[in-house]
């Protein structure tokens, strides 16, 4: 969805096809982390509005339930992220699942962040100073009007601390989690890849502890 949404930002069957997709990884999400009963039971009911509520008519014309389901995304992302990062904290060795569970739980929160982000500009409308973005018609619907689609590319460039300048916050709510975001995925990387390499280290010699000893 990231890597192919962009090149159809200016078709409207875009947002359709990113509904469907996104529909199918939160319910895949909730799947991911039922390690448990509750995690099941819980992951349910915060996805649910989140699921459901996309589908319903009022989400393209009621600011109110926009801003609701956009929230419910963005809780159930933050739940989600949150049971990866605690599960690959935990761990003791460097496996593949810890690698890719490190990764999955940055791209969460590059996605978090993107659904912030839309809601503050639908919310501020304009939140965000687009260049080289379509402009959006006066009849456009609230999916078209949140930019979802380039405030998502701009959430990663900020996460990675890229800053293209293409796509500039306006409103103090968005400079003030560009901010935090770009803090985050600085210290996401720097923290995580430490504690990796320290685990991978740590578990080299051990090994090699236990082979001198045979």
């Amino acid at each position: 969805m990231l890597l192919v949404s962009p090149l159809f930002e200016d078709e409207r069957f875009a947002i359709s096809i990113i509904r469907i997709l996104l529909s199918l990884a939160l319910v895949a999400a909730v799947y991911a982390i039922s390690q448990k009963r509750r995690d099941l039971i819980l992951g349910g009911i915060i996805a649910a509005p989140s699921v459901i509520g996309r589908w319903m008519p009022a989400y393209e014309t009621s600011v109110l339930v926009f801003v609701g389901v956009t929230a419910a995304t963005t809780l159930f992302l933050g739940f989600v992220a949150y049971m990866i990062i605690s599960e690959v904290a935990r761990l003791r060795t460097v496996t593949f699942d810890t690698i890719f569970g490190a990764g999955c739980g940055y791209l969460l929160i590059g996605g978090i962040w993107a659904f912030i982000y839309s809601m503050i500009n639908v919310m501020a409308h304009p939140g965000f100073v687009f260049t080289n973005v379509p402009i959006v018609p006066a009849t456009a619907d609230l999916v078209q009007q949140s930019q979802l689609i380039p405030l998502f590319y701009f959430s990663f460039i900020t996460l990675t601390s890229t800053g293209f300048g293409d796509i500039l916050p306006l409103v103090p709510a968005a400079k003030a989690f560009a901010v935090a975001e770009a803090i985050i995925g600085q210290f996401y990387v720097a923290i995580l890849v430490a504690r990796l390499v320290s685990l991978q280290i740590v578990s080299s010699q051990s090994n090699g502890d236990t082979g001198s000893s045979d």
